[in-house]
């Protein structure tokens, strides 16, 4: 979809917008242009200098869609959609939001109705470069319940800020989502664990975010949440109650676990005294991704299921004879569980109308 540009075209300067662009830009609701010179910026309409405090009000409506806001410095171009974007390709308002991690996109196919929408029709929305994530937003009903389906998420290692990472997060919030299911591809640190196994998240440990890669550094957004939001009941309690039960009922017992999600940056595999190290720290299971969502998740009062597949165990001794990882066996295990996850996934949100 393209974004034409409005009258007038609103010019502000590096020194006044700065602080627009970290902060209020990631809610995804206009286009920004960045021109390395004044002489650079199109002639088409009229041009002005507006504050700070009008970006933040322009922004803030959801169907300026076609607003354009330049500033000078290095040529980029950044554009986001809207709510009034999604309207030309769907009306479905989605309650439930499922991210799917490395050669779990399947879950998408089980919507009914579904309407794909993929990431590079969607002007301003960060593709994929992944393999094992299709890069498609898909809307439709699970189980009956009107969902919104991410096949394919965005990583820190692919270069992304932090904030642009879970900008996806603030858009399905916007459209009305209340729960995120979240599923992701890990490694296996706790001993008693084995390829295949099933995590159900009660806790994570966001190493990358303590190390400064947060996605709530920045003014805060408060119309999503507060400054400083807790995160002492990050998974929902009676979500993970209710995963449980359903694997179990479903005969998957042998294969569920329930244990800490640690998040790296990545990309690189972890060494195995970095693996000690995470194992020390209390993690049951180590990945690339997933904690930065929650963290918006949560800022954004959305309720949280996690689920991690265990694709690997993670070698932590030296000099090991087993063969290390690689992304070829995420994905081999992922394609072996894929369809137990899915039932699981499915199952749960046919429940969530009874929560």
């Amino acid at each position: 979809m393209s974004t034409s540009t409005a009258e007038p075209l609103i010019v502000v300067d590096l020194e006044t917008f700065g602080c627009v662009l970290r902060s209020e830009s990631r809610t995804g609701l206009c286009r920004i242009e960045i021109y390395k010179d004044e002489d650079d910026v199109p002639r088409k309409n009229p041009s002005k200098i507006i504050s700070v405090e009008q970006v933040s009000n322009l922004q803030t409506n959801l169907e300026r869609k076609d607003i354009t806001l330049c500033m000078f410095g290095e040529t980029v171009t950044f554009g986001c959609t809207s709510r009034a974007d999604l309207d030309d390709w769907t009306t479905l308002r989605p309650t439930l939001g499922i991210i799917c991690g490395s050669g779990l996109g399947g879950i998408a196919d089980e919507l009914e109705s579904a309407q794909v929408i993929p990431y590079h029709e969607i002007d301003g929305f960060p593709e994929c470069t992944v393999p094992g994530h299709a890069g498609n937003l898909v809307f439709g009903l699970l189980s009956g319940v009107r969902t919104i389906c991410m096949q394919g998420r965005l990583h820190l290692y692919e270069g992304h800020p932090a904030w642009l990472v879970t900008m996806p997060i603030r858009m399905m919030k916007l459209l009305g989502v209340k729960t995120l299911i979240v599923t992701n591809a890990a490694g296996g640190l706790n001993d008693t664990f084995t390829r295949g196994d099933i995590m159900i998240v009660k806790d994570h440990i966001n190493l990358a975010g303590m190390a400064g890669l947060n996605p709530l550094v920045g003014p805060n957004e408060e119309k999503f949440g507060p400054r400083f939001p807790n995160m002492t009941t990050a998974y929902d309690r009676d979500l993970r109650k209710l995963a449980r039960e359903t694997a179990i009922e479903l005969g998957f017992t042998d294969h569920l676990k329930e244990g800490v999600y640690l998040h790296l940056s990545g990309p690189n595999y972890e060494t195995p005294s970095e693996s000690r190290f995470l194992r020390m720290c209390g993690a049951d299971a180590v990945g690339m991704s997933t904690a930065p969502e929650v963290v918006v998740a949560r800022h954004a009062e959305m309720k949280i299921l996690g689920i991690s597949l265990i694709t690997n165990m993670v070698i932590t001794e030296n000099d090991s004879d087993k063969t290390p990882p690689d992304h070829k066996e995420v994905m081999e295990t992922a394609t072996m569980r894929a369809k137990n996850l899915q039932l699981l996934v499915k199952t749960i949100a046919g429940r969530l109308q009874d929560q």
